[in-house]
């Protein structure tokens, strides 16, 4: 009897001690999960834009790299997408900031559903966006007139306060070509402001 005591003794402590391990070891499963869920938020919300759910300036930079990069592996020629809000002084003016940052939203969904999951969308700042991706056309400027249609058909199926609008330069490359993507920027930057200034004549 004293032997069976001590064995179901000390079963009962083995047992308690794995059940006391098991416990513990889902405790820290359970507080890594959450680490990589707030490591993974941060994350996020340090490459992604407040306003738009876009990415942002610091994202855009980072990703395109990438792409450009996997674009030089592949051997393809990309493109990149300078794109301005017009009109958007005269919304906040006339209507007030919560409608500007609506056409500002609404500018980011059209950009969003536009372009392809694999181009980098991206609102650099104020009225600014950019897009950067691979050629999936022949014509150079296909990725402009895709986006000249989708505003158009936004305004047509859309009853909104305002028209919604944007000038747009875009700049072809080779992804070998030693260019910064600064320069890019610059180059796509420039053709859209000619744009802007040949709809004034």
């Amino acid at each position: 009897m004293h032997l069976l005591r001590a064995l179901a003794d000390s079963t009962a402590v083995a047992m308690e001690s794995i059940r006391i391990v098991s416990e513990l070891e889902e405790h820290v499963r359970r507080r890594t999960c959450d680490l990589q869920t707030a490591n993974d938020e941060i994350r996020q919300l340090s490459l992604a834009d407040e306003l738009t759910g876009l990415h942002n300036r610091r994202g855009f930079f980072l990703l395109a790299d990438q792409a450009r990069k996997a674009a030089i592996r592949l051997h393809k020629s990309v493109f990149l997408l300078f794109i301005d809000a017009d009109g958007l002084k005269t919304v906040n003016d006339s209507l007030g900031h919560d409608a500007g940052d609506d056409m500002l939203r609404k500018l980011a969904e059209v950009l969003r559903c536009t372009f392809r999951k694999s181009d980098i969308v991206a609102r650099l700042g104020g009225d600014e966006f950019c897009v950067f991706g691979m050629h999936g056309d022949p014509d150079p400027t296909a990725a402009k007139h895709r986006l000249d249609a989708a505003i158009a058909a936004f305004n047509v199926s859309h009853n909104a306060p305002y028209q919604l609008a944007a000038s747009s330069g875009i700049f072809s490359f080779a992804a070998e070509d030693n260019r910064s993507l600064e320069e890019v920027v610059a180059r796509a930057d420039k053709a859209m402001y000619e744009e802007k200034r040949a709809r004034r004549r």
